[in-house]
């Protein structure tokens, strides 16, 4: 029995001693690329994530910050009256970060926040008839992040989206909300990288 207690004790010991010599990102600023989870697309009535831009600051061991810029600008020309075709989409991503367990190469937070999307739309030659749409979702996710080096780690994500549905991103005038599980877990779960300063 004696033989036992010690033995467990000394195995938890061992799983818990590396948590506790974690990777300690402290005051650390990050750039990179990442995605949010994402939000709805009443555009194409799916799901779709936000990549873009990653700046990452962790204000302590357990907690960081991290914000992410999208920017995307099309133009063309189409039709027998040459009628012109313009989308400018701005997107931004905002949360927090919150380490729940520390080993010596690999991190795993929970993301918790909220994404914005705003999209314009023309599709005739005067430039007239423009569709804006605004586009929010709040997310919460796993994300391990492995370092490879020591300013240098690989990460991805999966989590759960809710999305607000309404006239304005969605055509549903009565409103509504979606939910999305884990849609984000395609073949590489959203991976992106962070360069730590």
């Amino acid at each position: 029995m004696e033989r036992a207690l010690i033995a467990t004790s000394l195995a938890l010991a061992l799983c818990v001693a590396p948590a506790a010599y974690g990777k300690d990102l402290s005051g650390r600023f990050g750039i990179g690329a990442d995605s949010s989870l994402g939000f709805f697309n009443g555009n194409t009535a799916e799901p779709t994530d936000l990549p873009g831009l990653s700046l990452v600051y962790h204000a302590t061991k357990i907690f960081g910050v991290q914000l992410i810029l999208n920017t995307d600008l099309a133009q063309a020309r189409f039709g027998p009256g040459n009628d012109r075709f313009t989308n400018v989409q701005f997107g931004v991503g905002v949360r927090g970060l919150i380490n729940v367990a520390l080993t010596d190469d690999v991190n795993l937070s929970i993301p918790i926040g909220v994404t914005a999307v705003h999209n314009r739309f023309t599709d005739n030659v005067d430039f007239t008839d423009d569709v804006l749409q605004t586009f929010v979702a709040t997310e919460v996710g796993l994300r391990p992040e492995w370092f490879l080096v020591e300013n240098l780690s690989i990460h991805t994500q999966v989590g759960i989206v809710f999305s607000v549905l309404n006239e304005d991103d969605s055509g549903f005038s009565d409103g509504g909300v979606h939910v999305n599980v884990f849609g984000a877990g395609d073949l590489l779960g959203n991976a992106g990288f962070t360069f730590y300063f």
